[in-house]
């Protein structure tokens, strides 16, 4: 990664199988049917960016996310099935319990502002 100011720094990146954020206790099992409605839209999907607010603070940051994440996924967890296809060619929630993909970036290099 090549810098405006004419410093180059070294930018590396190590890609895995991201671990997923299971719910915190056990819970219903079976399926969900979408309506009509949701069969035809699609919807983006949103990522969650988090930083860290200080250099010594929040090293364990990640794990408190992904407790938090499993806590509240005891209370909304369709969120944690996965999307399949029914016999009937309609989308439907099943459990799987496979919980969902969390990622976390460790970078090496300080990253500066960028003016627009």
């Amino acid at each position: 990664m090549e810098k405006s100011n004419g410093e180059v720094s070294q930018l590396s990146v190590t890609q895995g199988d991201p671990p997923r954020v299971c719910t915190a206790k056990e819970t219903e099992k079976g399926f969900y049917f979408l309506s009509n409605i949701d069969q035809n839209i699609a919807v983006v999907v949103r990522t969650i960016c988090c930083f860290k607010s200080n250099e010594n603070e929040n090293e364990n940051a990640d794990k408190m996310i992904k407790d938090a994440i499993s806590k509240v996924l005891v209370h909304y967890y369709p969120l944690a099935w996965r999307l399949t296809i029914s016999s009937e060619v309609t989308y439907l929630w099943t459990a799987r319990r496979k919980g969902l993909c969390f990622s976390k970036l460790k970078r090496t290099v300080r990253w500066r502002r960028l003016e627009t």
